[in-house]
């Protein structure tokens, strides 16, 4: 008899497993349909800032470092700086709030970024960073500096700016972009500030460097966690780092650029021609009025000259 009961169990037992069988196979399917598929409204999310990475010019921090200038960059107040070629990271200082792109925000960043070299004739710091959103699709890039140091003539130069606007910046985040964790991209180009802060060395309207703003967004519609990203770098002329010149190494990989050591012979062509004329005419063998006029050098190339 009990054999016969449990023959007439298992048409219901098997009838409970396919039923729980295609419960599971269902499930996967309902959670997906759950899954969060973007805002809709800026009111939905709250964001609170994690840290802004920025080079200000990816040139700039290659020559700051290279054998012309033969300094250094560091970070310090907080931020750091991933040497030898960055980025620059600063942290927030501003807590949660709208979500970030709003018109009117404004986010902070504090910490700061010393480059110096030259000999010390060259010394900038940034610092107190700040995005300062217009619309939601761009904005401002602030900052505080200090200049000091000689130009190439010698003579004392300084500069000094708070809450500087820097950068324009533009940016592609709407609200139906919000994840939990979010890096987004910013283009930055050069307003009549960086001219002072780089000595003339960059110019209004030029392209800096790439910039990544890190932020978290809480709200029941954020999309899942994006993963964390640095600025994309744009190689220059002088990437070697203070380590490689005193290994006496010109770098590898990355670091090491085929059009440095030409330059570098030009650049000493040029002043060593220049020195040769200067003793012909002082011995008399040329006269200086039938040497050419030649108009100046330009400013970005008068900066590679040694000092």
């Amino acid at each position: 008899m009990l054999s016969v009961r449990s023959r007439r169990l298992a048409p219901a037992a098997l009838a409970l497993s396919v039923s729980l069988g295609a419960a599971a196979l269902s499930a996967p399917a309902a959670v997906a349909a759950e899954a969060p598929k973007g805002c809709t409204d800026a009111a939905q999310i709250t964001t609170t800032p994690v840290a802004l990475k920025w080079n200000i010019k990816d040139s700039y921090i290659s020559y700051v470092q290279g054998l012309i200038a033969q300094g250094t960059v560091t970070a310090g107040e907080g931020a750091t700086f991933n040497a030898p070629f960055g980025p620059a990271t600063y942290p927030a200082t501003s807590g949660a709030g709208a979500y970030w792109n709003t018109p009117g925000t404004e986010l902070d960043f504090g910490g700061s970024l010393h480059l110096q070299g030259h000999g010390g004739d060259m010394d900038v710091t940034v610092k107190n960073l700040k995005v300062k959103v217009t619309k939601d699709n761009a904005g401002e890039l602030l900052g505080s500096y200090v200049v000091k140091g000689k130009d190439g003539a010698g003579k004392d130069q300084g500069a000094t700016a708070t809450d500087a606007v820097l950068a324009k910046v533009t940016f592609d985040a709407p609200v139906a972009k919000a994840a939990a964790a979010q890096s987004v991209t910013m283009k930055t180009v050069a307003t009549e500030e960086i001219t002072k802060l780089s000595s003339g060395q960059y110019r209004a309207g030029e392209e800096l460097a790439e910039a990544v703003l890190r932020v978290t967004n809480a709200g029941d519609c954020v999309l899942p966690e994006q993963s964390e990203q640095d600025p994309q770098r744009e190689p220059g002329f002088f990437d070697f780092s203070a380590e490689q010149r005193a290994e006496g190494s010109l770098g590898s990989g990355e670091a090491q650029s085929p059009f440095s050591g030409l330059l570098l012979g030009l650049v000493a062509a040029g002043v060593g021609l220049a020195a040769l004329t200067n003793a012909m005419v002082a011995m008399g063998i040329v006269k200086p009025s039938v040497l050419p006029q030649l108009p100046p050098l330009p400013a970005e190339l008068q900066n590679l000259l040694p000092r």
